[in-house]
């Protein structure tokens, strides 16, 4: 006697094996390299900015220093005027 197979069971399997490599497939050749040209992107823009900052945080830093220097100078002369009104 023989006995029918349900065959459902591996239509199922084959259908799974076939969205896998549709999805292998559809990562490889269309989404990785829209991926990589933004990785290429961020890149770009990363190093246009590391370039601006290497230009603009020394004049930062002088802009702050000459700020100190003004800033201690302005207390000095402060301290001098309040003696002076004091005596």
């Amino acid at each position: 006697m023989k006995t029918k197979r349900n065959k459902t069971p591996l239509y199922i399997t084959v259908g799974i094996i076939i969205l896998i490599f549709s999805y292998i497939g559809y990562d490889l050749f269309i989404f990785s390299p829209k991926y990589e040209k933004k990785v290429a992107n961020i890149e770009k823009q990363f190093n246009e900015l590391k370039i601006y900052l290497d230009k603009k945080l020394p004049e930062i830093d002088s802009a702050i220093n000459i700020t100190s220097k003004q800033y201690s100078e302005l207390k000095i002369s402060k301290d001098k005027f309040n003696r002076i009104n004091h005596k």
